[in-house]
């Protein structure tokens, strides 16, 4: 009877165990397959959402089904491929920007110079033309100048008119030089005595300029310069018109020494005045441009062009004692003493 038993038992065990174990075994196996399976199919599915929307996010592989490891590492392979070639495209989109800046800027900056060029084209005709117009009454006053130094008996008189009709003759030349210039003929280069040059300029200049200004000068009498004359001429007394101006009705002093340095002639004009501004400083000599009440700003201008066309520097600069220094350098040949 007790082997009945135990054998009814263990049949019921066999009907039961099964019908217990295998929804458990299959709840069990869906939970492995919704963890390591389904699960990482969402989280790769919102990944490639929002991938979509330019986020770019790695995946987790560390609890990934071994049959999803290739699908999730070729995932991860186009992210970083995607990035890599998304920060590519920035650098180029970058340095397409800079380059299309800088290419902006220097056609502007073309523009600027061709209208600054246009510009100067027309002031130098208009200047041409004006010295064109003005030579014959100049010829005029010469000729009464003269008349009168002739007729003068008043030796100091007489001095004075010959320092008018040398400043005439020199502006008589001056335009012509401009009209030459504007058919592209070059005044004539000449050996000057630079000494001899500035003595009789600031003799000129003294009489134009306020009577609390005083002249100076510091110049070798050996130091010779092979340049156009009346280009330097003109360039030195627009140097030195302009310190008078800077000085004003105070007074002042206004100095000129020359040099031989390095195989060049240096020439500094200098003043006493306030200087040259910061701003003035900053910018440099430009046409047009000048820092002072009722300037024009061409006659630093006109210096810097007459000894650039020479093959020389001009800079400006304050002296550590104030006041203003215009220095020019001027090419010397081996015969310029």
């Amino acid at each position: 009877a007790q082997l009945a038993r135990a054998a009814a038992e263990f049949k019921w065990w066999l009907t039961v165990l099964p019908g217990t174990l295998l929804p458990v075994g299959v709840v069990a196996l869906w939970w492995q397959f919704r963890r390591r399976v389904l699960r990482p199919l969402g989280t790769l599915n919102g990944l490639l959402a929002t991938m979509a929307r330019r986020r770019y996010e790695l995946a987790e592989t560390a609890e990934i089904h071994p049959a999803l490891q290739p699908l999730f590492e070729s995932y991860n392979d186009l992210v970083t491929r995607v990035v890599t070639s998304e920060s590519e495209q920035r650098r180029r989109e970058q340095a397409l920007r800079r380059e299309l800046g800088e290419a902006t800027r220097t056609l502007l900056q073309q523009q600027h110079a061709l209208t600054r060029n246009e510009r100067m084209a027309a002031t130098g005709e208009l200047a041409a033309q004006v010295a064109h117009d003005i030579r014959n009454p100049l010829a005029a006053i010469l000729a009464a100048v003269e008349n009168l130094r002739r007729d003068s008996e008043d030796e100091d008189h007489r001095e004075r008119l010959a320092l008018v009709a040398d400043e005439v003759r020199r502006l008589t030349r001056q335009l012509n030089e401009l009209v030459d210039a504007a058919r592209q003929r070059p005044e004539t280069v000449r050996e000057v005595a630079l000494a001899d040059c500035v003595v009789s300029l600031l003799d000129l200049a003294a009489y134009q300029l306020p009577e609390g200004i005083e002249l100076s000068s510091d110049v070798p009498d050996t130091l010779r310069v092979s340049v156009p004359e009346g280009g330097l001429r003109q360039a030195l007394l627009n140097l030195v018109i302009n310190a008078a101006n800077a000085i004003g009705e105070a007074g002042g002093r206004i100095a000129v020494d020359a040099k031989r340095e390095d195989g060049a002639v240096v020439v500094n004009v200098c003043d006493d005045g306030p200087g040259f501004s910061e701003q003035a400083l900053a910018a440099g000599v430009r046409s047009f441009a000048s820092y002072r009440a009722g300037g024009t700003g061409l006659g630093l201008a006109a210096a810097r062009r007459f000894v650039v066309d020479l093959g020389g520097t001009l800079s400006i600069g304050n002296l550590e004692s104030g006041g203003a220094c215009v220095t020019l350098r001027l090419p010397a040949s081996e015969n310029d003493a």
